[in-house]
């Protein structure tokens, strides 16, 4: 693990990218990670707060990483400065707010559900792409996308639309669902780094308005909700998801992005779901009902006509 984790360039701070071969290990890896990260968080939702675990996860994540990349960062300051409000924007949708919004769509829905519309994620990246640069879709992707959505709505609506309007949606699966648009925003932005800033800067430039974000929430969670208890579950909780699901994972992701693309890379979170749910039946108990099946085959419709044909290229950061 460690040999990976020095490949991704944290030791040597090398603008050079992986190979295809190692970026696919990379997603491979950050999915499972972040699949434990679902499972474990769902496991302990009555214990560990959602605004707490995230803004400790990203504050000792920070802290992790810091020593390792400042002397790169002053070397780079002025980019960094430069670039500030796209840095923002990559701690507030990947790290702040989705994170937060995923933590708190685990207090209230399961394992399952949360990994099964994050998996929607590659649908979403071209919708991104046309609506921010400009992207064009051909009528292939849009019946992917419309599949796709399809799949979505049976897991929330689960499998009964007609029952929607005598009982509602359930809110965590809304929660999700606005969690998985901000990281799909977030997979896009990711592949317009700057080339003057190294993806080390940018991680740790990007994890420090982060916690900035996350910090009122978290005082007004500690102060009319619950506070983050002190104990060893909580500690070994925090530990692997700044560690593993945070820093690890990250590094993994984004360097793979700018190898294989947003959209390939996106593909990889359907690891997600297939960890987090053989895990979270394994030791949630959690079950798997006929309306999963429906909502993960239309997902897997979509994603086939989205990805296979018909990507237009990508347009140029500025």
């Amino acid at each position: 693990m460690w040999r990976l984790f020095a490949c991704s360039n944290l030791a040597r701070m090398s603008p050079k990218l992986p190979s295809h071969k190692l970026a696919y290990i990379f997603l491979a890896l950050a999915s499972m990670f972040w699949a434990g990260n679902i499972v474990l968080a769902r496991a302990l939702h009555a214990d560990i707060p959602p605004i707490g675990l995230n803004f400790w996860r990203w504050a000792i994540a920070l802290a992790i990483l810091l020593p390792f990349t400042i002397g790169l960062v002053r070397t780079q300051w002025a980019a960094v400065r430069r670039e500030w409000a796209y840095l923002a924007l990559l701690g507030f949708t990947g790290m702040a707010a989705f994170h937060s919004l995923q933590y708190t769509a685990l207090n209230l829905t399961t394992a399952v559900n949360v990994s099964l519309i994050l998996a929607i994620t590659p649908v979403a990246i071209p919708i991104m792409a046309w609506m921010f640069w400009g992207d064009r879709m051909s009528p292939r992707q849009g019946v992917g996308i419309i599949l796709s959505f399809v799949g979505v709505a049976a897991i929330v609506t689960r499998g009964d639309p007609m029952a929607v309007l005598s009982r509602g949606l359930a809110p965590g699966d809304l929660v999700e669902v606005a969690a998985m648009i901000l990281w799909s925003l977030y997979s896009t932005l990711v592949r317009w780094r700057p080339p003057d800033l190294h993806p080390n800067t940018v991680l740790v430039c990007s994890m420090a308005p982060a916690v900035f974000f996350i910090l009122p929430a978290y005082l007004w969670e500690t102060a009319n909700v619950r506070a983050m208890p002190l104990d060893w579950q909580s500690l070994a909780m925090v530990a692997y998801v700044s560690l593993m699901a945070s820093v690890a994972a990250f590094i993994f992701f984004n360097r793979a992005v700018e190898v294989v693309g947003p959209t390939r890379a996106g593909l990889f979170i359907h690891l997600i779901p297939m960890f987090a749910t053989g895990a979270a039946v394994a030791f949630l108990g959690e079950r798997v009902f006929p309306y999963h099946g429906v909502g993960a085959a239309a997902i897997a419709a979509g994603l086939y006509l989205t990805t296979t044909q018909g990507r237009p290229a990508a347009t140029a950061r500025r």
